[in-house]
């Protein structure tokens, strides 16, 4: 193994732990709004939020542990595809909520926090791709 893929290898390791960290903060925060009074969309959206949540976590690990293999690249994939639906969808209902009444209300220090989470996962966002080389049957890391 040359000493750029071991990097890379110790690279992903660490990195685990803060996307872990990362996707940690949703449901916390959320929980957190809705214990103050700032996230009105009440216990049942916390329950189905704390499951996805979960569904998340495990395909994010899933996707670190099986890096290497066809099956990590599909769950890295899909776990750029829900940060970029968590992006989209948190920013449009921070900025509604600072401009506006809703979804937060009169929480603007809500509104803000959940805008700058938002943006914390705009600058996590990898780009990125490992494929396997077919003669060598190698990992390469491509970044963009």
């Amino acid at each position: 193994m040359d000493v750029r893929q071991r990097h890379m290898e110790t690279a992903g390791r660490i990195d685990i732990l803060a996307r872990t960290g990362i996707i940690l903060l949703l449901p916390l925060g959320l929980h957190m709004g809705y214990l103050w009074g700032a996230q009105p969309l009440g216990i049942d959206w916390l329950v189905l939020m704390w499951v996805l949540f979960a569904g998340w976590l495990a395909s994010c690990l899933s996707a670190s542990y099986l890096r290497d293999t066809d099956i990590g690249l599909r769950l890295t994939k899909i776990d750029e595809a829900i940060r970029l639906v968590i992006i989209a969808v948190l920013m449009l209902a921070s900025v509604s909520s600072l401009l506006w009444y809703s979804p937060f209300g009169q929480a603007k220090w809500y509104s803000a926090k959940v805008f700058v989470y938002s943006l914390t996962h705009v600058i996590g966002l990898n780009h990125c791709v490992s494929e396997l080389d077919a003669d060598t049957n190698d990992s390469i890391l491509r970044c963009d």
